[in-house]
């Protein structure tokens, strides 16, 4: 919310992409990208311990939910620590 008014003043610039827009598309691929990457990760490492974990005589993560969560966790981190670097960006302004 804190971006919108920039971006709308960068919206009258018939020019080239303005800064604030740009930035904008460039950190939310780069996050994504990075997110999609941070989920598979964990998920190679919870299927990793899939056997591990059953002859310890526990429940396996990927059959108990832990997996899929670790995964979300993970795929999401990048997100929420873009979130935070501009929110502190844009509010020293």
């Amino acid at each position: 919310m804190m971006r919108i008014p920039l971006m709308m003043a960068e919206a009258g610039n018939t020019g080239k992409w303005a800064t604030e827009s740009a930035l904008a598309v460039n950190e939310k691929v780069a996050a994504t990208a990075e997110g999609f990457f941070a989920a598979q990760m964990s998920l190679f490492g919870s299927f990793s311990q899939f056997w591990p974990e059953v002859l310890a005589g526990k429940t396996p993560s990927m059959l108990n939910g832990v997996a899929l969560e670790k995964s979300f966790d993970a795929a999401l981190a990048p997100a929420w620590r873009q979130v935070a670097a501009n929110f502190k960006r844009l509010s020293r302004r």
